[in-house]
């Protein structure tokens, strides 16, 4: 009689429990933007660097001890920094069991303002703006916005900058008090960021800016020259002029050409294609001769120091 064994195998479900990160080291706390500023809208996330998961843990998330998010799972939250001058604690709870862990990063919200100028030729009186051109210069400074003692604002000069073209930091540029950049544009002319990071002494408070430079052409335009009232800054002369007046003096403006090179710009002045008056004349007079016409008076201004600095204006006189 043959027997038969019969072997029951039991496969008992144990529960598992989620693990906590071996400490808070292994926490990673993201901030959207990196350096808030004061009054900003943060998104905080959070990460598990190494051990643990965050799947299944309580996580709460607390702002200078007020919870804002609490439950399974919550690894972002929001929030708002306050003004300047305040601190914001950021505090991360997670627990399991009897079990917790904590991570906290304090904030002291600050930010800094980027004003960019270049150094280029314009008329006088001019309102606008200078043009970062070809080969030009453009000096950019930092205007920081820090809390200081008894929440004044920080002395500039007592800050730590650091200056950044793309990724690079220029030998020199940063340390202690250096708010002033000098940003040279240079061939292949393309558009270039330039970050700066400003901290305060000890480092409690940091603030982060960026601004991109993009050289233009420098440009040309044509005055009428009034023997009475001086160059009409006023009224650049159209494309078509009538000469109301037996003579007409003619005066060209430099727009964003190197101040320094100014007395060095070369004019190459041209009546109906003709060559007339010599590489230095900043204007020319034009006079009506003979039977009524038109004439096509052209300038050329170039700068010998910077190859790409030049620039031409136009005119048609009729008379």
């Amino acid at each position: 009689m043959k027997k038969i064994l019969y072997i029951f195998i039991f496969l008992v479900a144990t529960p598992a429990f989620a693990a906590l990160p071996p400490s808070a080291d292994a926490i990673l706390i993201n901030l959207s933007p990196e350096k808030p500023g004061p009054n900003t809208l943060v998104q905080a996330s959070l990460h598990i660097l190494s051990g643990g998961s965050a799947a299944d843990v309580e996580i709460q998330w607390l702002i200078n001890g007020v919870s804002v998010r609490k439950g399974k799972g919550e690894t972002s939250a929001s929030f708002r920094t306050g003004k300047l001058g305040s601190k914001t604690v950021l505090t991360v709870r997670m627990s399991e069991l009897e079990e917790m862990i904590e991570k906290t990063i304090n904030l002291s919200p600050a930010s800094v303002l980027l004003v960019a100028e270049s150094d280029g030729t314009a008329p006088p009186f001019y309102l606008g703006k200078t043009l970062f051109s070809y080969h030009g210069a453009t000096r950019i400074a930092a205007v920081p916005f820090f809390a200081g003692a008894a929440s004044a604002r920080a002395n500039p000069k007592m800050l730590k900058y650091t200056w950044r073209i793309a990724d690079r930091v220029p030998e020199g540029s940063s340390g202690v008090g250096r708010d002033i950049f000098t940003f040279y544009a240079k061939v292949p002319f393309r558009p270039t960021e330039i970050t700066v990071e400003v901290e305060s002494p000890d480092g409690s408070a940091v603030a982060e800016a960026r601004i991109v430079a993009e050289a233009t052409a420098p440009q040309v335009i044509l005055y009428e020259d009034n023997p009475l009232y001086g160059i009409l800054w006023n009224k650049a002369l159209a494309r078509g002029t009538t000469l109301t007046a037996p003579e007409i003096r003619v005066a060209a403006q430099p727009f964003f050409f190197n101040k320094a090179d100014a007395p060095l710009l070369q004019y190459n002045w041209t009546l109906n294609n003709l060559k007339v008056g010599s590489p230095n004349d900043e204007s020319v007079v034009f006079r009506k001769e003979g039977a009524a016409g038109s004439a096509d008076i052209s300038v050329e201004v170039t700068n010998p120091k910077a190859m790409f600095q030049f620039g031409e204006a136009r005119t048609m006189i009729t008379f």
